[in-house]
């Protein structure tokens, strides 16, 4: 495998998700109004449907994220 590409296994309750990514850096990846620009991002996760992704923190680093109850509100740092 290229230095870059991993393979595991994750099991989170009785789904298990098998998956061989591949790491990328320099990518755009909107999330609604979220906008980032130069994104590290991993591909090739699979066991989701294919409008779901995972936001980790090499996005989410980016961003005000502030969980109250039952709403989440996540907003761009300036």
């Amino acid at each position: 495998m290229s230095p870059n590409k991993l393979q595991k296994t994750a099991r989170f309750g009785a789904l298990a998700i098998a998956a061989v990514w591949l790491a990328v850096a320099g990518v755009l990846v909107r999330a609604g109004h979220l906008v980032l620009n130069d994104a590290s991002v991993t591909v090739g996760l699979s066991g989701l449907r294919s409008e779901l992704a995972l936001l980790g923190q090499a996005f989410l680093k980016h961003f005000d994220v502030d969980i109250r109850r039952d709403e989440m509100f996540i907003r761009q740092r300036r």
